[in-house]
């Protein structure tokens, strides 16, 4: 079945797009966040127990690190900062979703007036 031909800038979207953005959207903005923390933890869990392994993974991961071009950081901070900062924006103004309905990602219901 062939997909059909979407106008996206009037919006032509299927129903699932908005829903999936949604879900998507929290989940890489804390994948994002959550990486490098998680990634400190197992080395320094590891070495709890051996020192050498720990320092060998340390200097994997620096090295790792490293490599990662500044535009693969500026995207990263891009992502988490510019996330954090519309949902405290939008958490503040009590702002709804771009289709005007309620935020699926805000933690309360909104009271429509």
């Amino acid at each position: 079945m062939p997909l059909p031909n979407l106008d996206l800038a009037k919006g032509d979207l299927p129903p699932w797009v908005n829903q999936a953005v949604a879900i998507a959207r929290p989940a890489v903005a804390a994948m994002t966040a959550a990486i490098p923390a998680l990634g400190a933890f197992a080395v320094g869990t590891v070495a709890l127990f051996s020192r050498e392994r720990g320092m060998a993974m340390a200097e994997v991961s620096t090295a790792f690190l490293s490599k990662i071009p500044d535009a693969g950081w500026a995207a990263i901070s891009a992502i988490t900062i510019g996330y954090t900062v519309a949902k405290t924006v939008e958490a503040r103004s009590s702002a709804k979703a771009p289709d005007g309905r309620p935020s699926v990602e805000s933690p309360t219901p909104e009271v429509q007036p």
